[in-house]
């Protein structure tokens, strides 16, 4: 966040018109913007890993939780997040 918050202050210090350009950014802002397309198959990954946990522990969140190394709190985010249920594994 500051990195960008100094490149806008820098834009508006030494770009003489009342726009910035797409020339006027650093090349690493001029690229093209990033698929996504690699962060649904990243949640995809995640949601298979916790369903495949929670059979394997036989749906015990705690187990599952601790299988995966993270809390329960996220464990239960997570379920929500992918609207799986301990009971259907």
């Amino acid at each position: 966040m500051r990195e960008l918050e100094n490149i806008i202050v820098s834009l508006i210090n030494k770009t003489p018109c009342a726009a910035i350009q797409k020339s006027d950014l650093p090349h690493r802002l001029r690229c093209s913007a990033p698929s996504t397309a690699g962060v649904e198959n990243l949640q995809t990954v995640e949601r298979d890993a916790i369903q495949s946990a929670l059979i394997q522990c036989g749906g015990n969140i705690s187990a599952t939780a601790e299988l995966l190394g993270i809390s329960r709190a996220t464990m239960y985010n997570k379920l929500n997040r992918y609207k799986l249920e301990k009971n259907s594994a």
